[in-house]
């Protein structure tokens, strides 16, 4: 939001950090110029697209791990590693 807003728009996000969100649910509503909202559009989509890509892989990760997630860490990358 602060590269959005750094543009001029205005922004409201609609979800929380970590909430899981379902396909085509929006996920923040975006107001103003729309030279401005453009141009940052696709910076923010690509943004968007890789940190859900993180965060999807990463509570894949944990669920695949489940309750050996207690282990130490360096056992826990050495497991991901041979995975």
């Amino acid at each position: 939001m602060i590269l959005l807003e750094s543009l001029g728009p205005e922004a409201k996000a609609l979800v929380t950090d970590g909430q899981e969100v379902k396909a085509k649910q929006v996920l923040l509503r975006v107001s103003g110029d729309a030279r401005s909202i453009l141009a940052v559009e696709r910076t923010l989509l690509n943004i968007l697209s890789r940190m859900s890509g993180i965060a999807t892989a990463t509570r894949n990760l944990v669920e695949k791990l489940g309750k050996r997630s207690s282990r130490r860490r360096s056992h826990v990358l050495e497991r991901l590693h041979l995975a």
